[in-house]
């Protein structure tokens, strides 16, 4: 069964790898990107007063069983991820002008 998550992530990490050479989803990557990150870390951090989210560092390859604790862990990542995007995407959109300047500056240095 891990075999086919491992296939699975090389196959999303291959889609995202040909979205980000695409110009106009660079902000949606960005906007999500960072969404994903800040939602996996909060979560993390809940779970670590609450209990429930497993250790993200591997110590073992042994297999664990899931709990149903983590998978309403995963629901709040994706729905904190989807909104925390919009969001960001929301706030870019309305300040692209300023957006293109700062990247455009950024990339300068």
């Amino acid at each position: 069964m891990a075999g086919i998550f491992k296939i699975l992530a090389i196959m999303v990490g291959a889609v995202v790898g040909w979205f980000v050479m695409i110009s106009s989803w660079t902000i949606n990557i960005m906007c999500f990107g960072t969404a994903f990150i800040g939602a996996v870390l909060f979560f993390h951090g809940l779970g670590s007063f609450a209990g429930g989210f497993p250790n993200m560092a591997i110590t073992s390859l042994d297999e664990t069983d899931f709990d149903p604790i983590f998978l309403a862990y995963v629901c709040g990542i994706i729905f904190f991820t989807i909104g925390g995007g919009a969001i960001q995407k929301r706030r870019v959109v309305g300040n692209q002008d300023d957006y293109e300047r700062d990247t455009a500056e950024s990339a300068k240095n």
